[in-house]
């Protein structure tokens, strides 16, 4: 991998999304799973039991969070935007993007709101039951957006999902468009559901992000009438500037230009330990070396799995966040003229 950037060239990075407080429980016997009507279910949790749990393991996430973190090991000069509640959970979070050098100047602090929190139930094969309570991180609202991208004017804005305001995101990718910033966008579901609202916003994003099941609900939501995969041997795009990142779980991920379709295997067959933050860590692993490398694709997809890869062996969206400059192994990718 290439050197670090020299002061001077170091490019500012804006992440925007929810910041919250976890707390992960681990227990090899209550926490097994089975299958139940075609779904993969915990074995018992028993109304009215005391189940004692083997660990319970605490840290932050949020995708904000999580995606600032790679940018900051990486090297980039990065600005976390968000809120947090005037508790000592929001204390917690920001003291730790703090830690890893991010730029917390913009985090609002909400009264009589909580920071936003999660419980999570890990099973032993790595997956696990979220039970979140979204608190302060799901509020943007009141967050001058154009006055900070104004300020300070960054190379790329990282956008995850804003809880559904699309007031917000679209003031955001407006304001980035108004100052020449590019946009990366990971959506969730809040997001997908007002597809009339989002068709004219992606416009104006350069990169997005999503899963299948989101790829197919957006292209049928967008009346395209053909899966996602025909889609993308079509040079399907998604309306984006640059292109669209499409994860295909643990078989890899696909890249496409609306010309190239990328195809990137696993980075790894390791056993994951706990699987939160994966997706966080691709997309950010994904454009951080995208911008190093000055648009790399098969770079950016080879360092994005590796850092999702990284993540998953660690209990937590942060800890596996890999350094810049760290080492890579080669990754099988894929690559055809879709046009």
């Amino acid at each position: 991998m290439e050197d670090s950037f020299t002061v001077s060239k170091v490019p500012k990075i804006i992440t925007i999304g929810s910041a919250t407080q976890d707390v992960f429980l681990l227990d090899h016997d209550d926490f097994t799973t089975r299958k139940l009507d075609g779904k993969t279910v915990f074995n018992r949790i028993t109304l009215g039991s005391k189940i004692k749990i083997d660990h319970a393991l605490m840290s932050t996430g949020g995708g904000g969070t999580n995606v600032a973190v790679t940018f900051a090991r990486s090297g980039y000069d990065t600005i976390y935007v968000g809120s947090v509640g005037d508790d000592l959970a929001g204390n917690t979070v920001v003291e730790a993007l703090e830690g890893d050098i991010i730029d917390t100047r913009y985090v609002r602090t909400r009264k009589n709101t909580g920071t936003g929190y999660s419980t999570i139930l890990l099973a032993p094969n790595g997956e696990r039951t979220v039970l979140a309570v979204k608190g302060a991180s799901k509020t943007f609202a009141g967050i001058d957006f154009g006055k900070i991208i104004s300020t300070e004017k960054p190379n790329w804005i990282y956008i995850t999902t804003l809880a559904g305001d699309m007031k917000s995101l679209a003031k955001i990718v407006n304001s980035a468009k108004t100052n020449g910033v590019k946009v990366f966008f990971n959506p969730g579901d809040s997001e997908i559901d007002q597809i009339k609202e989002l068709l004219p916003i992606l416009k104006n994003i350069d990169i997005i992000s999503v899963n299948e099941e989101e790829a197919e609900r957006l292209l049928k939501k967008a009346k395209i009438r053909k899966t996602w995969k025909k889609y993308l041997n079509t040079g399907g795009k998604f309306g984006t500037k640059i292109g669209a990142i499409v994860s295909h779980g643990p078989k890899g991920a696909y890249f496409t230009t609306g010309e190239k379709l990328y195809f990137a295997g696993l980075y790894s067959n390791e056993k994951p330990i706990d699987r939160t933050g994966a997706g966080d860590s691709f997309g950010s692993g994904f454009l951080a070396e995208y911008i190093r490398t000055d648009g790399n694709i098969e770079r950016a997809l080879t360092f994005a799995g590796a850092n999702s890869s990284s993540v998953v062996m660690f209990v937590g969206a942060k800890e596996g966040i890999l350094p810049a400059g760290a080492k890579l192994k080669k990754m099988p990718i894929v690559v055809k003229n879709v046009k």
